[in-house]
């Protein structure tokens, strides 16, 4: 095979021409690759808009909350939930389309139940609000955006913790007995356009944090960066 410098151009590409590269999900076999194929697949794996929106995120102390919940089971326990104030870059609202800030929480590797075989894989997922039993169906899924530059959205993160706080809910037995615990969640995007809906990739992930003070009644809600 000659030199590839030495090859004339083809001045008139069309869609059948081939180009010859490498298929690495077929043990590297040398294969064809027509320029149309190419430019259909290039076309289908642009990022989306959503995908280059940043999430800028803090607590907002002026606007905190102590948590409304009657089922803590320590005495005089209560947990003080600020707001979150988020801030969405390049994020314009267009007309007609509804946008929304989702939320996903980390979920551990785990048998898929006693009649499925295998394991669901780690990661964040978003929660399926139909699955999740009283008190814990009040977290909201999503929440509307109405001003991407800046807005407060409650995402009742005093649910996420068991009547047992600061215990996650939905840990085990033997994990309830804890002083501090800390729960990976993250956000991203969902756009809806005439029924049809789009999302971000996981654009912002941080730990939610939670502790019990001394004394109990000055226990709070926080974060730290993932």
């Amino acid at each position: 095979m000659a030199r590839i410098s030495t090859y004339s151009l083809d001045t008139s590409v069309k869609g059948t021409d081939k180009l010859i590269g490498t298929d690495v999900e077929n043990n590297n076999v040398t294969k064809n690759f027509s320029v149309g194929d190419l430019a259909t697949f290039i076309a289908d794996n642009q990022p989306s808009d959503l995908d280059l929106v940043g999430i800028n995120l803090r607590w907002s102390k002026e606007k905190q909350y102590v948590s409304s919940r009657t089922d803590w089971t320590k005495p005089n326990l209560q947990v003080t939930v600020p707001l979150l104030h988020m801030e969405f870059e390049n994020l314009t609202l267009e007309p007609g389309v509804t946008y929304e800030v989702v939320i996903e929480r980390f979920t551990k590797k785990r048998k898929r139940g006693a009649t499925a075989t295998g394991y669901k894989p780690s990661g964040f997922k978003i929660e399926e609000i139909t699955h999740t039993n009283s008190p814990y169906d009040v977290r909201p899924v999503s929440l509307p955006i109405t001003d991407p530059t800046g807005a407060l959205y409650d995402f009742k993160l005093d649910y996420y913790f068991s009547k047992g706080y600061p215990a996650l809910s939905g840990a085990s037995a033997l994990s309830r007995d804890v002083y501090h615990s800390r729960l990976p969640i993250g956000f991203r995007i969902k756009k809806t356009t005439n029924g049809v809906v789009e999302y971000s990739h996981t654009l912002r992930k941080i730990n939610l944090v939670a502790g019990l003070s001394d004394p109990v009644s000055q226990s709070g809600i926080g974060f730290t960066e993932l």
